[in-house]
């Protein structure tokens, strides 16, 4: 699906799974649920695997504005793909309570992502994100023009390509993550079928 507004609303989820239950929850949210989102005016801009925990799913769905998000939420869930599959997706979650609703802190490249049919086949680039309070000074290491940062008023959470090429046997990271108390969450990220940051 085309996307034909800039995006300024970003959504960030993540979803713990009941144990070896990840893979069932992506293959339902690809099969079912991205298309009824995209549909209804959500874009799913990311879908993440996190090679360390088998267990937890990372996503981002986004919007042109906060009133869009309103109506996407409501036509996905008052629709007829949720009605049918919702018993059988929270059988699959464990926990899905972290979420942060975020706003760009920059202009970056993403505001009009990839169209879905134009997504590179193959291999995928991994990714990095770590959250951290809005309160604490930038990384350094991260402060570049390719970095997504994204921020809400108690959180901001960044996120970039990774230096290597996720191949059959998981992702490697390259560069030091920021570390310290004060980071939430440092997450590598694999992409999905459905990630439109690959």
């Amino acid at each position: 699906m085309p996307v034909d507004q800039d995006l300024t609303l970003f959504e960030l989820r993540c979803y713990r799974t009941q144990p070896g239950r990840r893979d069932d929850l992506i293959r339902m949210f690809e099969t079912h649920f991205c298309p009824a989102y995209e549909a209804g005016g959500a874009t799913i801009l990311a879908s993440w695997t996190v090679p360390q925990n088998p267990n937890l799913w990372i996503w981002i769905r986004a919007f042109a504005n906060g009133a869009q998000r309103r109506r996407a939420l409501e036509r996905f869930y008052g629709g007829a793909v949720w009605r049918q599959l919702a018993k059988d997706c929270r059988a699959t979650i464990a926990d899905a309570r972290t979420s942060f609703l975020l706003r760009p802190e920059q202009a970056f490249e993403l505001g009009h992502p990839p169209d879905r049919a134009d997504l590179p086949q193959g291999l995928c680039r991994p990714w990095e994100a770590t959250v951290f309070p809005a309160t604490r000074a930038a990384p350094v290491a991260w402060a570049e023009a390719r970095t997504l940062r994204l921020a809400s008023a108690r959180r901001r959470v960044w996120l970039r390509r990774a230096e290597s090429t996720l191949g059959v046997a998981g992702s490697r990271s390259q560069g030091d993550p920021p570390a310290g108390p004060s980071v939430h969450h440092h997450w590598h990220l694999n992409p999905t079928a459905c990630s439109r940051l690959r």
